[in-house]
């Protein structure tokens, strides 16, 4: 979960022979993460890797209003460990990420989870990189067993960002790590969920660039006409 270190080779092995022998990994990283090797070469085994640089979204409509670097992925819809969450229409935000790359590897299936706007771009050391679609979570599966689940973005789970999302990103990673690891039951199926949260309203940036011109400038100045109009006819009596 959000390493600021590398894994030693030792730890490396142990995890690749885990994952060799049908195990899953739940990965969650962040911008910097193409610098750990050792994590690098346990995620290269599914023909995966880190982009370097952090990720900002182009599509005003698709980041938080004038912060390009907090994304509103799109949710995959057919995969079964998020399809959930993008057909309730929950929200999910993510920051501090970066995209993984994917390579084809024989015997590896790789699905998408969460994706930006082909107006996405990296930025490294201050540079801006070339527009296209990035990945920002992905799960990938190998034919004889062994699973990953890599979410490359350490801020998930703060406590803000799932305010902010009502629920989303805190239930995005519920039921994709349930799907992972294929065995959560519950004790008590018969008494239904109750919604407690309370409804949170996601504008876009052209929704608030509206908005702010009627409440800052239109509003005002009818106010304003008005007044002026009413205190001429008053003069005028």
């Amino acid at each position: 979960n959000n390493p600021t270190s590398d894994l030693t080779s030792v730890e490396a092995a142990t995890v690749s022979n885990y994952l060799a022998n049908g195990g899953n990994l739940l990965l969650i990283t962040s911008a910097g993460a193409d610098s750990f090797k050792n994590i690098a070469a346990i995620a290269s085994e599914f023909g995966l890797s880190a982009e370097a640089g952090t990720v900002n979204e182009g599509d005003a409509n698709a980041h938080y209003p004038d912060v390009p670097g907090y994304i509103y992925p799109t949710i995959s819809s057919s995969h079964e460990s998020v399809s959930f969450i993008a057909q309730q229409g929950y929200p999910v935000l993510v920051a501090n990420t970066h995209a993984i790359i994917s390579s084809e590897m024989n015997g590896v299936t790789v699905s998408p989870l969460f994706t930006t706007s082909d107006k996405a771009y990296s930025v490294v050391s201050g540079t801006k990189g070339e527009a296209s679609e990035k990945n920002l979570a992905v799960v990938a599966e190998k034919s004889e067993g062994g699973k990953l689940l890599w979410i490359a973005s350490g801020e998930l789970l703060n406590e803000s960002l799932i305010s902010r999302t009502n629920g989303g990103n805190f239930y995005a990673f519920y039921t994709a790590t349930a799907w992972l690891t294929g065995n959560y039951t519950s004790s008590l199926p018969e008494i239904p969920g109750i919604e407690l949260s309370e409804p949170v309203l996601t504008t876009t940036a052209t929704d608030a660039n509206i908005w702010g011109i009627i409440l800052i400038f239109i509003v005002p100045g009818a106010v304003l006409g008005g007044g002026v109009a009413y205190w001429l006819w008053r003069r005028r009596r």
